[in-house]
């Protein structure tokens, strides 16, 4: 299952006496900060064809980003059963795959514009049952029905089911001038007859389509009857064939895709079409590169990708800046003479390396220049990317927080404010970013900033990430101690405060997190190979306190084990809550922290035993650590 309940017995235990101290926080929920011109486009949902035991099916949704600014996709919540597989990969818009993965949905997507998800589910039936479920999503999508998206699994009544190759279709290099021209053959491999509804070219204008000579475009009406039998739709086993057209206005690479919707088990079928991509290819982006306006002595960067385009190495042999050489310069360079190995166009990988650009001007004035990349590409041999900046005056901006000191509890939210600081020749006299940092936090806390937790009656949980653009930071004190969080703002020039260029005194929140409870116990731990103590994958270990009477571990309902399947049991003079335990975190996958507290604890003297202490080694994701003992 993708979903995993919380959880039987392991063996063994880890005792110790402890006494301490321990505190609740709490707030309200809160929504996280919403995009308003995010949209997305979905080609789900999940329909698989008749699938017999033994056999598998695989389906794909997509899901694009068509507007014009990120959309963070959040919690995915997957309600099927383990009959299928999960894959999952994040392309940008030129089809380069970033993230991807398998086993679980991601934590959280942010697709930038024209960015495309695509989930992928394998499907492994154990019975004759129809294929059911959903897949639940949280998105920031600046439209309202977008925000809870539910992704439903259903099968086919018929069984159409439509395949085309070849698959990429691929041109080889078109000079200019010349229109080159192959095939597509659609075949029904299902058992029932599949309508086509439209084919369409997306990514490129240089591709063109043609059914019997006829553009479906201009007369949908060729797509009615494709195999020429006399009845509409495509009837199984029957082919028809279509032509693609290429005709390219410059030797650079042309990416298209090839979109049959139908009505059949694969209701859309893309076929990636690929031109001038045969042999070595090189390609650099962005170009040309505008720098806008930078602050005579702060100066800006532009990082470059350069790119293999082609089916063979490609050597980049040199990289220099050939013309406003007095404020441009190469800051970061790769290695040279230096050889990319050939795109793998199936998967949309393109290898690359990367270079940083800086305009440093001097006088207020426009500067313009040249970046040459000289390589082995036949077609293009020289690259050239113009280069352009204005240099302005510049004040810096200042960090200042709201509050620079704080005495909370532990398990209190605490909300961080920058709105005070300033910048004199900013937009409204702000900064344009806001970078909240923890520099110091107690040992084994993973405290973090965030712009909103995911929900507020569980911190624990964490949240979205802190947003550089809003003044407001929110943060967790999961553990009693010291925490230390630094502000550092930037203006829209790129300068930031504090800063060489900057200086400032630091602006930095100081928060002492002093627990009011008598009895505060609180564990946290460390796995290794866990390089991200913060995310969802780790070792479980749970914290337990047993009652001075208490004989046994894992007692429940109201027994004298406190622990995560008793988390508030009623201990001592019955009714009493201040000499009642609770459990106030239960960490299941990281570092911790768990805590037990009890406001007002019993007179141990007098019960003739302390409190226990139980540490309980339930689980690891990444493998098992360490032995178990107890003391």
């Amino acid at each position: 299952m993708l979903t995993a309940a919380k959880k039987g017995f392991g063996t063994g235990y880890l005792l110790v006496a402890l006494l301490g101290f321990a505190q609740i926080g709490c707030d309200e929920g809160s929504d996280y900060r919403r995009v308003t011109t995010g949209q997305l486009d979905i080609s789900g949902p999940f329909v698989f064809p008749k699938t017999a035991p033994g056999d598998t099916s695989d389906r794909l949704v997509t899901i694009r980003n068509i507007g014009p600014a990120e959309v963070t996709l959040t919690r995915f919540d997957a309600h099927f059963s383990d009959e299928f597989a999960v894959g999952w990969s994040v392309a940008d818009v030129d089809g380069l795959v970033g993230d991807e993965g398998t086993e679980s949905f991601p934590n959280s997507v942010v697709l930038e514009p024209r960015g495309t998800l695509k989930l992928r589910l394998r499907y492994a039936p154990e019975t004759e049952d129809e294929p059911s479920g959903h897949l639940n999503i949280s998105t920031n999508s600046g439209f309202e029905a977008e925000r809870e998206l539910e992704i439903p699994i259903a099968g086919l009544e018929a069984n159409g089911e439509l395949h085309a190759g070849p698959s990429p279709l691929r041109f080889g290099r078109i000079p200019v001038g010349e229109v080159a021209d192959r095939e597509v053959v659609i075949t029904n491999l299902g058992t029932e007859t599949t309508n086509i509804e439209s084919i369409q070219i997306f990514s490129s204008e240089r591709y063109t389509i043609r059914v019997r000579g006829i553009d479906p475009a201009q007369d949908p009406s060729v797509l009615m009857d494709p195999d020429g039998d006399g009845t509409p739709g495509l009837s199984p086993s029957q082919a028809m064939p279509i032509q693609v057209f290429f005709e390219p206005d410059s030797d650079l690479p042309e990416i298209g895709e090839l979109h049959i919707m139908n009505n059949g088990a694969n209701p859309k079928v893309v076929i990636p079409l690929l031109a001038n991509g045969a042999g070595p290819c090189l390609r650099a982006h962005p170009s040309p590169i505008s720098f806008g306006n930078a602050g005579i002595g702060l100066g800006r960067e532009q990082s470059v990708i350069i790119e293999s385009c082609g089916t063979d190495n490609i050597t980049i042999e040199s990289i220099e800046v050939v013309a406003g050489t007095e404020v441009f310069s190469i800051s970061r360079l790769p290695d040279l003479p230096g050889t990319l190995p050939g795109a793998d166009f199936d998967r949309r990988q393109y290898p690359r390396v990367g270079m940083t650009v800086r305009f440093n001007p001097t006088a207020e004035q426009n500067y313009v220049g040249t970046v040459r990349i000289r390589s082995t590409d036949p077609v293009e041999p020289v690259i050239e990317i113009p280069l352009e900046g204005l240099g302005i005056q510049n004040e810096c901006p200042h960090a200042v927080v709201a509050q620079d000191a704080m005495e909370v509890r532990p398990l209190d939210m605490v909300t961080l404010d920058g709105g005070p600081s300033t910048d004199l020749d900013g937009p409204d006299g702000r900064p344009v970013n806001y970078e909240w940092v923890v520099i110091q936090r107690p040992e084994g806390s993973t405290a973090h900033t965030v712009e909103q937790f995911h929900d507020y009656h569980r911190p624990a949980d964490g949240g979205t990430p802190d947003a550089l653009a809003t003044p407001i930071a929110r943060l967790f004190v999961d553990l009693a101690g010291e925490y230390v969080v630094a502000l550092r703002v930037m203006d829209r020039l790129g300068a930031v405060a504090p800063s060489d260029v900057c200086p400032q005194d630091a602006a930095q929140v100081r928060i002492k997190a002093v627990p009011s409870e008598r009895l505060h116990v609180q564990l946290v731990w460390d796995t290794p190979a866990d390089e991200d103590q913060t995310d969802e994958i780790g070792t479980d270990v749970d914290l337990h306190l047993r009652h001075p009477t208490g004989s046994d571990w894992f007692t429940q309902n109201g027994g004298l084990d406190c622990f995560f399947m008793n988390r508030a049991p009623d201990w001592g003079q019955s009714g009493v809550l201040d000499d009642d335990p609770s459990l106030d975190i239960d960490d299941v996958n990281g570092a911790g922290p768990e805590n037990i507290n009890i406001p007002a604890p019993e007179d141990t003297t007098a019960l003739g035993a302390p409190y226990r202490i139980g540490v309980h080694y339930y689980q690891s994701e990444i493998g098992a650590f360490g032995q178990v003992g107890e003391t």
